[in-house]
């Protein structure tokens, strides 16, 4: 399901920072020359090509506040995510209408991909023109200070 997200905001955001070349490695690919990113959520090891989640998942995936996997703005590191909270913002437009008919179900469907290890607070749908559609999801890690 691909929607307008406007905006996911994480609360108490951290995260764990891997070069691509180390990706690489984990992958198995030693002495990749020029690593790069392919896409949004693979890399490009030497002509091969792997989900970066899966090196989150991995490394991260009993870790109660996991969030995603994502590219750096530089496209030059892989960082895993970790919040206590997430906030998804969504707009319901054309194609993407469905989405505010069910909204707790909308959520549940998108939150592998924003908030993996956290659990499903709420939906607010929001009536305006265009219609739009809050998902929250919380931790159930304790908030450390």
């Amino acid at each position: 399901m691909h929607a307008k997200i406007n905006r996911v905001q994480e609360e108490g955001l951290r995260f764990e920072r891997f070069p691509l070349k180390k990706v690489c490695e984990y992958f198995g690919v030693k002495d990749a020359l020029i690593p790069s990113k392919s896409s949004e959520k693979t890399i490009d090891c030497m002509g091969k090509e792997f989900e970066i989640e899966k090196l989150c998942l991995d490394k991260y995936k009993l870790v109660k506040n996991y969030t995603r996997a994502r590219f750096d703005v530089t496209g030059e590191l892989v960082d895993c995510h970790f919040a206590s909270v997430v906030i998804i913002d969504i707009t319901c437009t054309e194609d993407h209408l469905a989405l505010c008919k069910d909204p707790d179900l909308s959520c549940k469907t998108i939150q592998k991909n924003f908030a993996y290890n956290h659990q499903f607070v709420r939906s607010a749908l929001l009536e305006k023109k265009p219609e739009g559609l809050k998902c929250y999801f919380e931790s159930s890690d304790k908030i450390q200070l």
